[in-house]
């Protein structure tokens, strides 16, 4: 996976376009519309710490989404009965977490 705060804002929101449209949803449009209505909400912004919030929103975003997709692999890539079962993913992200409290910018959910 790339390192989510090298990729600039735009490899993010095109990253999340690409993989919210295999994302297992029933509302996936409705997913993807409201990524977008928010990037051209977050365009708008012109308070530091809001713009802040917002990118690492997008990056926590492109995060889950890569998750999903390297599980979905490792989950259909075991299926095989074929294949040896030494591919599991034990620990895909042993980077800290991104959205830590103790930041500035801090993200609620």
């Amino acid at each position: 996976m790339e390192r989510l705060e090298q990729l600039t804002l735009r490899q993010l929101y095109r990253g999340i376009l690409q993989k919210a449209r295999t994302y297992p949803s029933k509302n996936r449009e409705m997913f993807r519309q409201a990524i977008k209505q928010d990037v051209r909400q977050w365009k708008t912004l012109t308070d530091e710490m809001e713009i802040r919030k917002a990118v690492k929103k997008m990056r926590m975003l492109y995060g889950h989404l890569q998750m999903w997709d390297e599980k979905m692999k490792e989950i259909l890539e075991s299926d095989d009965p074929n294949l040896d079962k030494d591919n599991i993913i034990d620990n895909p992200l042993p980077r800290r977490d991104i959205n830590q409290r103790g930041d500035d910018d801090f993200v609620y959910f």
